[in-house]
């Protein structure tokens, strides 16, 4: 079993990395190219989660619902609901995950960087948007509640390059920044 469980993350892997080069990336991004290369930035939060096989058990996605709550830049507004479908996830004991991707937890608010795809899918919704995480990992940021203020932190250390020019600042589980703040910072690259 566990061989069978193994064999399928590096198929997942590889899957991945031999389709998509957006998984390479040379250097961090700076929170002014997340701002510039995203359609749309929220405050969002996963409301629902489904983790299904495709082709014959071969590959694990996860489709998760994002309830928009509050927008800095783009199209979305507060309460519209888009679905973001991601390579990985878990069924019964059989548990997949892509590198670089970001992790999601119900109910967990994060700052989210999207990009919409030119192209709508057909799917049992009728024609809809396509939306992927800008930066993977990078373009997620979440925000959780200590000592009664709101912060935003990252599950990985590496300084946030406000831009090619500025500082940096450190997000991470231990290092954070007030709510307001990365408002404010993203805001100011988002109309720029």
């Amino acid at each position: 079993m566990f061989t069978k469980n193994l064999a399928r993350v590096l198929l997942t892997i590889s899957f991945f990395f031999s389709g998509y080069s957006l998984i390479a990336q040379d250097e961090p991004f700076t929170l002014k190219k997340l701002a510039k290369e995203s359609s749309d930035i929220v405050i969002g939060v996963p409301v629902a989660m489904n983790s299904y096989e495709k082709q014959n058990g071969k590959y694990v996605y996860t489709d998760i619902d994002i309830l928009v709550k509050k927008k800095m830049k783009g199209k979305l507004i507060a309460d519209d609901i888009i679905t973001l479908t991601m390579y990985g996830g878990k069924i019964g004991d059989i548990i997949t995950y892509v590198v670089g991707f970001p992790k999601f937890s119900l109910k967990m608010e994060s700052f989210f960087f999207f990009k919409e795809d030119q192209v709508p899918i057909k799917s049992s919704k009728g024609l809809q948007k396509v939306y992927r995480i800008v930066g993977l990992t990078q373009g997620k940021m979440d925000i959780i509640e200590k000592e009664g203020k709101k912060i935003v932190v990252r599950d990985f250390e590496l300084p946030l390059k406000l831009d090619e020019n500025g500082k940096s600042i450190s997000l991470s589980k231990n290092n954070s920044v007030k709510v307001d703040e990365m408002i404010s910072y993203i805001t100011s690259f988002a109309i720029k």
